[in-house]
């Protein structure tokens, strides 16, 4: 049996066929999830909604929300203290929660 690191793990799920198509599926549910939401807040009059992905598709998704000229937001205060709170309830997570704002 052989020790790999993270980064090296990551490397080769992101490499093979099945870890892409992981990947795209949650991408794409991520980025429809945020979409529904924006349109509901913007319906509503807002200019600003909170979602939240896999931590490893964020930059992803933040390049995609940015090329359709929304502004995404990472509360660090938040996501620190989420953080902590998760760590007290024994729940690990790779969550990520950002804002999304809009003109």
């Amino acid at each position: 049996m052989q020790t790999i690191t993270a980064e090296e793990a990551r490397f080769l799920s992101i490499n093979n066929p099945q870890g892409r198509e992981k990947r795209k599926k949650e991408f794409d549910k991520a980025l429809e999830s945020c979409m529904v939401k924006i349109h509901n807040a913007a319906k509503a009059g807002s200019f600003r909604v909170e979602c939240h992905c896999h931590l490893n598709i964020f930059d992803e998704i933040n390049k995609k929300l940015n090329q359709f000229g929304y502004e995404v937001l990472l509360d660090l205060y938040l996501m620190s203290s989420q953080f902590f709170e998760d760590q007290k309830q024994g729940i690990q997570t790779n969550m990520i929660t950002f804002e999304v704002i809009w003109e």
